[in-house]
């Protein structure tokens, strides 16, 4: 049987890690779903269930839904993360809201490139797009070693080097190179 690195022998991502890695997936899936839909109706649920399965299939097709991406230990660090860039994204509804409703329009729009240490593809779109989901930041472009982000004050950005630091640990908890 050849394995992930081609080599007879090695390690296949088709056994039980790989089966692990999706059913792990599809349960954070229902339970999101089902954490945020307001109604709970058996129609609503039919299609949380086969949206979540299309999700999963399709990671599996698109094979990023490896036994080393998603882990134990990413599954458990994962609502850990996803609490602290909540209360990100509501401070910075906050901060966007005065800035906007200031008399004077304090807004200093601009591009800046943000760093970044994440080695894997997954790690890079978890930085960026927790980016773009923070209120007044935009990523517009991922390289190989930073971001760019268009803000609404620029000279806000410093606060960009501990949500690298956050999305790093998370991918190398989740089995990859840190």
């Amino acid at each position: 049987m050849r394995g992930n690195d081609g080599k007879e022998g090695g390690n296949d991502l088709r056994g039980e890690p790989r089966l692990f890695s999706r059913a792990a997936f599809l349960l954070l899936l229902l339970v999101l779903w089902l954490a945020l839909s307001s109604q709970h109706t058996a129609l609503i649920t039919t299609l949380g269930v086969i949206g979540a399965g299309l999700v999963v299939w399709l990671g599996s097709r698109m094979e990023i839904l490896g036994a080393r991406l998603h882990t134990p230990g990413f599954y458990l660090r994962l609502p850990r993360y996803m609490i602290w860039l909540s209360g990100r994204v509501v401070a910075s509804c906050v901060r966007v809201a005065f800035i906007v409703l200031h008399p004077r329009l304090l807004i200093s729009p601009g591009f800046i490139r943000v760093p970044m240490t994440q080695k894997r593809d997954l790690g890079k779109l978890v930085h960026a797009n927790s980016i773009t989901l923070t209120p007044g930041t935009l990523s517009t472009r991922v390289e190989e070693d930073h971001i760019e982000v268009h803000m609404l004050r620029c000279d806000t950005g410093d606060e960009h080097a501990d949500l690298d630091r956050r999305v790093t640990r998370l991918e190398r908890e989740s089995g990859g190179e840190a």
